[in-house]
């Protein structure tokens, strides 16, 4: 099992993000974030890792963005039409691969 956790909180914004492996007790940085965030949220959907809302500082965040573990890289996947916070995600309850 893993658990993913990325960003900052009301006192920072950040773009690192984490991989802890529960089996190893091993926390592992992985790719950044294509953006700064805080308070933002995720899901797990087939094999990528889904960040959205949250946000810049003071700004909103608008975007949807894609964690691919095989290439160890993030993408802006599409803006939303408004600002998600706070916000909710369904999931197809999937997990990520190791």
């Amino acid at each position: 099992s893993q658990i993913f956790i990325m960003g900052g909180d009301t006192e920072f914004t950040a773009a690192s993000a984490y991989r802890f492996d529960c089996e190893s007790n091993q926390w592992t940085r992985i790719g950044d974030m294509t953006a700064k965030r805080m308070s933002c949220h995720a899901l797990a959907s087939g094999n990528k890792l889904y960040v959205a809302g949250g946000y810049f500082g003071t700004q909103r965040c608008k975007t949807l963005d894609c964690y691919d573990p095989t290439s160890d890289t993030w993408n802006c996947v599409t803006t939303v039409p408004y600002s998600l916070i706070p916000t909710a995600f369904v999931s197809t309850w999937k997990h990520l691969p190791a």
